[in-house]
């Protein structure tokens, strides 16, 4: 028979600077307006999970850089072991079969 795969979608809100304390951060309302559709469509194929965690950091060691692509400041793939402590927050899932994609 079929069997569904596994999906984790795991979204992190970086706090930067001296901001400490709570976070107000209506993450529910958003990803379900922006991934409800798209989730319930992939429902029939995959197992959806959905994670949610806010960091905090000081000052990043790498400066982002503006994409003209994306209209925005971004750090590539390989900037962020150098500001990402690997002890406070997860990315890699490989000893894991589901399969998770990472949205900072």
């Amino acid at each position: 028979g079929f069997v569904r795969g596994g999906l984790r979608l795991s979204f992190t809100l970086l706090v930067g600077g001296e901001r400490r304390g709570r976070v107000a951060w209506a993450a529910a309302e958003v990803l379900e307006r922006i991934f409800g559709k798209l989730s319930q469509s992939l429902s029939n194929v995959y197992d959806i999970t959905v994670d949610t965690q806010v960091q905090h950091y000081a000052s990043l060691a790498v400066a982002p850089t503006k994409s003209k692509q994306h209209g925005a400041y971004v750090l590539t793939a390989d900037t962020l072991n150098d500001f990402l402590s690997s002890d406070s927050m997860v990315l890699d899932m490989t000893s894991s079969t589901v399969r998770t994609l990472n949205f900072l």
